[in-house]
């Protein structure tokens, strides 16, 4: 669900939802809501999403894929997330080779 993939990224980054939504010029109860998926995500939205976080928003929708794809796996995403985040940054960093982050998100 893009909603969760949108709240692991911003608290992965320990950002506050006021701070994101005033960079992001959208109210704190609109992300709010986009977070808990009680409001859909425009594409303009997510590319500011991708744009803020340095990310490809391809690479946020894969995030989001692979939480839902894995959901049933045992409440495992919270390691799964983490991982799927800190190899979002090594390519964003442009650094893709990444054994143990590749590695947890595959297993």
């Amino acid at each position: 669900m893009i909603a969760e993939a949108l709240r692991l990224l911003r608290t992965y980054h320990k950002i506050r939802q006021s701070k994101l939504a005033a960079e992001l010029g959208i109210s704190r109860s609109y992300l709010c809501e986009l977070e808990s998926g009680r409001k859909t995500i425009t594409m303009d939205l997510l590319k500011a999403y991708s744009a803020h976080f340095q990310i490809p928003m391809s690479a946020l929708l894969f995030f989001s894929e692979e939480l839902d794809r894995r959901r049933p796996a045992a409440r495992a995403e919270g390691a799964v997330a983490l991982a799927a985040l800190h190899l979002l940054n090594r390519i964003a960093l442009g650094v893709a080779d990444d054994k143990e982050a590749i590695e947890a998100i595959s297993d």
